[in-house]
């Protein structure tokens, strides 16, 4: 998904520098965050858009014990502008 956003052109995405959200399994393994980005993309016409998002990601250590996103997902949280 990302890959071909980045494609788009006036592609920006700025990341809040901490989630909102962050909870760690007790086990250390898994977790799962909400963090909040700003996604800005400029239409056919040359009109710049912008909008907030939230995101759910969902995380997990792999084989060597890196983290690895699992799941995400991004959903508006406001309308564009």
């Amino acid at each position: 998904m990302f890959s071909g956003m980045q494609k788009m052109k006036g592609f920006k995405m700025t990341w809040d520098k901490k989630p909102s959200i962050l909870e760690v399994s007790k086990d250390g393994q898994m977790a799962y965050l909400i963090a909040r980005n700003e996604l800005t993309i400029t239409d056919s016409t040359g009109k710049v858009n912008s909008g907030f998002n939230q995101a759910l990601q969902i995380w997990k250590k792999d084989k060597e014990g890196k983290w690895k996103a699992s799941v995400s997902i991004m959903y508006p949280e406001t309308h564009m502008k």
